[in-house]
């Protein structure tokens, strides 16, 4: 028995033409998903300065909270920031997402009357 099926021919571009991907199907090229699968492995870093601040302001990070830092990192490298703000409950970090590092960090006494700049992203955890 013949079981009629229905038939799709190809799309073909107008004679002279070609398809694109569109932007949204861009492709990555291989050294492009290896770098930022090695940059997403790089454990976070902190600058001497952060570690500074930290001590002098009390700034204590738990583990989960160290996670949840690293994730903020990487979310935000994943969306093109480079220089990232993150806050998390009564502490702000300053963050260059392109090395992974913790360049400062605030305490919630220090956080009022301040002015970030040369920020491009924020995220609040």
């Amino acid at each position: 028995m013949k079981v009629n099926r229905p038939f799709f021919p190809p799309i073909m571009p107008p004679a002279g033409r070609t398809i694109k991907p569109s932007s949204s199907a861009e492709q990555k090229t291989f050294a492009q998903v290896l770098q930022t699968a090695q940059k997403d492995a790089q454990p976070l870093q902190f600058s001497h300065h952060a570690l500074t601040r930290m001590q002098s302001r009390g700034i204590q990070l738990s583990q989960d909270q160290l996670e949840r830092l690293e994730q903020a990192v990487d979310k935000a490298s994943q969306k093109g920031g480079k220089e990232t703000l993150v806050i998390m409950q009564d502490t702000a970090f300053i963050v260059s997402t392109k090395n992974r590092t913790i360049i400062t960090a605030i305490d919630d006494q220090s956080l009022k009357d301040h002015v970030f700049t040369q920020i491009d992203s924020t995220i609040l955890i």
